[in-house]
């Protein structure tokens, strides 16, 4: 690729977020070339910094494994908010600073008087993002929360697992990992705003809303239909055969998901059954689907005799849509994603060699990928004290011995 300027070169950020959602948008800012500050501390450190894995299973707070991937290319001020002199840092670096990020619940920024009330004071042209579970205001503003709750709430729990037995929920926190995209957008259309006009603004961002934005087909079937979604496997409203078969080997699977009548047809002669695509009980989408459960050992009598990405390889010539179910030590040899680069290998100073994501978006004149490994608890601090907000030598002794950078 032909080296340009990155996109948002000269954007400088505060992200005082922690766990996924505050992390990874700071960390897309800074793949884009912004440069961003993560301003945390070790007595209430990043739950990411502590949380299992942890490198070669040795704990500390710079060896958690899932902050390397949401903090890469930043530097880190350590700094305790709740000391006077560290909220009066914040006050410093901000007429610096082009954007803040927060995940606190809406208090916290408020009773520390770092809320984009006191912070527009001493820049107008700031930008600041608050993610929370649910809001700024209304009767639940203050309720904390993760990813899990979240999709509780929005009713993705209600939707996963299997039919007439207990909700399972998605992997993990899974809304954090989609929400990054709404503050991303937002924060690039303020940017744009405030180009045009010249002001800053405010950025109220609820999770919950964001994630049930991903519920819209359940929505809309019971405000259509008054269906309620509830939990049916891997089964879908309309495609039918659609799920996940066994493949030969140990837990490996393909997942097929049929749409039309000639997807149906070209899948019966995979798999060497061609009177199917004729019985009518199967020959069009309205009965299939009344006798999928039927079809569903035929269609594994075949797969099982098959690795899972010959599998999927046979179907997609084919034309059958279909996929191989992945496990994570997959993904780093996948052949399409190391043509994508998408994952890239970083150094860092004290858990070494390491795995990274990109972003999945390619750009034709710059290249997007993280710009440094995530950074030590403080790594930066005598940097920014010095060289950003100018502090003496004096001055920055003082709050040393105020433990205002633990």
């Amino acid at each position: 690729m032909a080296t340009q300027p990155l996109p948002l070169e000269g954007v400088k950020v505060l992200d005082f977020g922690t766990a996924i959602v505050g992390p990874l948008t700071g960390r897309i800012l800074s793949d884009c070339g912004a440069t961003v500050i993560k301003v945390e501390t070790a007595t209430h450190p990043d739950v990411c910094r502590v949380s299992t894995p942890q490198k070669d299973n040795v704990s500390g707070i710079n060896r958690g494994g899932y902050f390397p991937p949401f903090n890469s290319g930043k530097m880190s001020l350590a700094l305790n908010l709740t000391k006077p002199k560290g909220r009066e840092i914040i006050r410093k670096l901000a007429p610096w600073t082009d954007i803040v990020i927060e995940t606190y619940t809406p208090r916290v920024m408020k009773n520390w008087e770092l809320d984009y009330a006191a912070l527009s004071k001493l820049n107008p042209g700031l930008i600041m993002l608050s993610h929370c579970l649910q809001g700024q205001d209304g009767p639940r503003a203050n309720m904390r929360g993760f990813g899990t709750q979240s999709a509780a709430m929005t009713g993705l729990f209600e939707v996963t697992g299997w039919e007439g037995q207990d909700p399972v929920g998605p992997f993990a926190a899974y809304p954090d990992w989609i929400a990054y995209h709404f503050t991303v957008t937002t924060l690039l259309a303020a940017l744009e705003y405030r180009r045009r006009t010249g002001k800053g603004q405010y950025i109220d961002q609820a999770q919950v809303e964001s994630t049930m934005h991903f519920l819209a087909q359940a929505f809309l079937d019971y405000s259509a239909t008054g269906r309620i979604a509830t939990r049916m496997g891997n089964h879908d409203l309309q495609m039918a055969p659609h799920g996940a078969f066994r493949c030969t080997g140990d837990d490996e699977w393909v997942a097929i998901a049929i749409q039309t009548d000639e997807e149906f047809q070209a899948l019966c002669r995979v798999i060497g059954r061609p009177e199917l695509g004729r019985d009518s009980r199967y020959a069009t989408a309205r009965p299939r689907k009344a006798n999928e459960r039927d079809l569903e050992p035929l269609i594994e009598a075949w797969s099982q005799q098959r690795e899972s990405r010959e599998a999927m390889r046979i179907l997609q010539e084919a034309g059958v849509p279909a996929g191989y179910v992945a496990k994570a030590q997959h993904l780093f040899d996948d052949p399409q994603l190391v043509h994508r680069k998408a994952f890239v290998e970083l150094e860092h100073p004290e858990i070494g060699r390491h795995h990274v994501h990109t972003f999945g978006f390619k750009l034709s004149d710059t290249e997007i990928v993280p710009r440094g490994p995530a950074p030590l608890m403080g790594q930066h601090n005598d940097h920014i004290l010095r060289e950003i907000i100018r502090l003496s030598d004096s001055e920055i002794e003082a709050c040393r011995k105020e433990g205002i950078f633990e």
